[in-house]
């Protein structure tokens, strides 16, 4: 059985962080009495959550597929007891909240408690692309340790960094003396008259990465800003205050942590989910549904050596939830000028078929560009060594434009 799957749910999670302990119900090996289970060798720790997995009759007071925890029994090491809450189960000789587990209950078949543990998230090719994900640390398709830290070590109040300056193009800012600390988080408002800031949006937030003079804490004089793992890059010129922008330290109650576990190559054509469905079986809000981005497939082919009367196809796919335009377009040289192509051009055919994908709100998408005559109009010139080149761009309402692989058609004499 593989240590990681591909599937965002307790079956596919990994399995050295998710192991399964197994019973058997009706016998007294198992339950010693009317609220101890027995399970030999457990490695369940008190506030573990964990789900429980009927086999056959349900053992009494237990809901298969439900989240319970455990308070392990300090002198007897493999003795637990089943809770409602975490912290119920974590509060010394509270009764409240706990599972009367009926002894001897339950049939005799194989029943299993996983251990779910309420970190761990997998993150599919498109979330990993969204803006919003990469700011909290999910920069590739795998398996993540997620955690939301206190930010008690961060500003506390909200205030305003007075005298913002920039010092030249590395990115680095001015100030007068500021309370900043890094990891901060930083929100830029209003418009850059003075246009020091090559590129910058107003109301997101940056995080403070780097102190560049004073003492951190109490009077710092220059700081670097980051956002979605990019620095903020300043203009070329000489130190000039910044007029029209405001920068607000705003006090955030958490700092979030992203560990990749396990990086995986997300194969799954249209790699969309109906929200993130974690390990601990609720939709979890630090990620989100990858339904506002087009994911390109299956790119179209180079076709080398082609003869005149064979018509020449090429064939792009993307899948998402938003309907795409196709633009293909021709260039003379790889890095030429592409100039689009229509229908109207002759021996050319384009033309776009969808297929619904059962289960989500996605459709796969083709756009197929096709030359009845490989040597006329759009087609390359016969017998020319570098052919032309092709590429189609894909846009759509609301979501980032996405551009093929350049390919090459060459034509035979």
């Amino acid at each position: 059985m593989a240590l990681w799957g591909l599937t965002d749910n307790l079956a596919g999670a990994p399995k050295w962080l998710t192991p399964t302990v197994t019973f058997t119900g009706g016998a007294a090996a198992n339950v010693v009495e009317a609220n101890k289970l027995v399970l030999a060798g457990h490695p369940f720790e008190t506030g573990d959550s964990v789900t429980y997995t009927k086999g056959g009759t349900t053992v009494t007071n237990l809901v298969t597929g439900t989240i319970y925890f455990v308070r392990r029994i300090a002198d007897k090491a493999n003795e637990i007891e089943l809770y409602d809450t975490k912290a119920r189960a974590e509060a010394t000789g509270a009764t409240t909240g706990r599972l009367g587990i009926g002894a001897n209950s339950g049939s005799a078949d194989d029943h299993t408690l996983q251990l779910t543990p309420s970190d761990i998230y997998y993150v599919d090719g498109t979330e990993a692309g969204l803006a919003a994900n990469r700011k909290k640390g999910f920069q590739t398709p795998g398996w993540y340790r997620y955690v939301q830290k206190d930010a008690g070590e961060f500003s506390s109040s909200t205030f305003t960094i007075s005298g913002a300056a920039v010092t030249g193009t590395g990115g680095v800012f001015s100030c007068t003396a500021s309370a900043l600390r890094v990891g901060d988080k930083v929100v830029i408002t209003g418009t850059d008259s003075n246009s020091k800031i090559a590129s910058y949006t107003t109301g997101d937030d940056y995080i403070v990465t780097a102190i560049g003079a004073g003492t951190e804490g109490s009077n710092v004089t220059a700081f670097t800003l980051q956002e979605d793992g990019s620095a903020i890059t300043t203009v070329v010129g000489a130190a000039s205050t910044i007029a029209g922008l405001t920068f607000t330290v705003s006090p955030s109650i958490e700092r979030n942590q992203a560990e990749l576990l396990c990086a995986i190559k997300d194969t799954t054509p249209t790699a969309f989910y109906s929200g993130d469905q974690g390990v601990d079986g609720d939709d979890d809000a630090v990620v989100t549904g990858g339904v506002d981005r087009i994911l390109l497939t299956t790119q179209p082919t180079a076709l080398l050596a082609q003869t005149n009367e064979a018509a020449a196809v090429f064939t792009v796919t993307v899948s998402g939830s938003v309907t795409p335009t196709f633009q293909w377009s021709r260039a003379t040289a790889v890095d030429g000028t592409f100039t689009n192509i229509s229908n109207s051009d002759g021996n050319t055919t384009v033309a776009t078929t969808s297929v619904t994908v059962a289960g989500t709100t996605n459709t796969l998408k083709t756009s197929t560009l096709t030359f009845a005559d490989n040597g006329a109009n759009n087609g390359a010139t016969a017998g020319s060594a570098t052919g032309a080149f092709y590429k189609c761009t894909i846009t759509g309402s609301g979501v980032t434009t996405v551009v093929s692989d350049i390919v090459q058609l060459t034509v035979n004499s």
